[in-house]
């Protein structure tokens, strides 16, 4: 079958439709009709489980799609306190509408990686989406589960979660979830931790300022 991109999108919804809304819906999930993710609110915000595609994959020249689902949370109050420790230099700090984004392959353990491609049987859908619905509730639901409210985020740093191979600028929305939570003097030792080197404290300046302020 010659499939078109919009083709792998309409194949893709109509199998996620059929084999993954009513997995998603028992856990708290929405879909809107013609899209590909699933939302669902929480306490400190809003989480997405993101089903995308790359059409005509590299990884496989054979493969019409190569399907990878996405998380992301988004936490506006975090967002908020982690632009104002940076002196809204949003650069520092990623895109800040989006708490943390990343491919799931980083919350399912390595042995289990597995690679979902579609090549252009209507069956390759469905076998793909319900293999997806199993790592879906194996363990992409129960690290959602971990992370629905401020203090999740600070439970990331104390804990070491390995779910979450953060990047460095994503200590500064820790740093903003313990100041969320009353807890300067812990923001303070994330930023020590994770920036306090010379070249980084100088880059990181207004974010060790703020805390400062809030320390005095």
């Amino acid at each position: 079958m010659n499939e078109t991109k919009k083709d792998v999108h309409n194949n893709l919804c109509r199998a996620i439709a059929a084999k993954l809304d009513f997995t998603m819906e028992d856990k708290g999930f929405s879909r809107d009709r013609n899209s590909l993710d699933y939302i669902r609110r929480c306490d400190a915000g809003e989480q997405l489980l993101q089903i995308h595609f790359t059409f005509k994959p590299a990884l496989d020249s054979r493969a019409n799609a190569h399907i990878y689902p996405w998380l992301r949370l988004k936490f506006p109050e975090v967002n908020r306190v982690a632009s104002e420790i940076v002196g809204g230099q949003h650069g520092a700090i990623g895109t800040t509408d989006i708490t943390l984004a990343q491919p799931v392959d980083f919350v399912i353990p390595k042995k289990a990686h597995i690679y979902w491609f579609t090549y252009g049987r209507e069956d390759d859908y469905v076998l793909c989406v319900r293999s997806i619905q199993g790592y879906i509730e194996k363990w992409i639901i129960p690290f959602l589960d971990d992370y629905t409210t401020v203090a999740s985020l600070t439970h990331f740093y104390e804990s070491k979660d390995e779910r979450i191979p953060a990047q460095r600028h994503f200590y500064i929305y820790v740093a903003a979830a313990y100041i969320l939570l009353g807890q300067p003097a812990k923001a303070m030792e994330v930023l020590e931790t994770k920036f306090g080197r010379p070249g980084s404290r100088r880059d990181y300046a207004k974010a060790f300022e703020y805390v400062e302020r809030l320390l005095k």
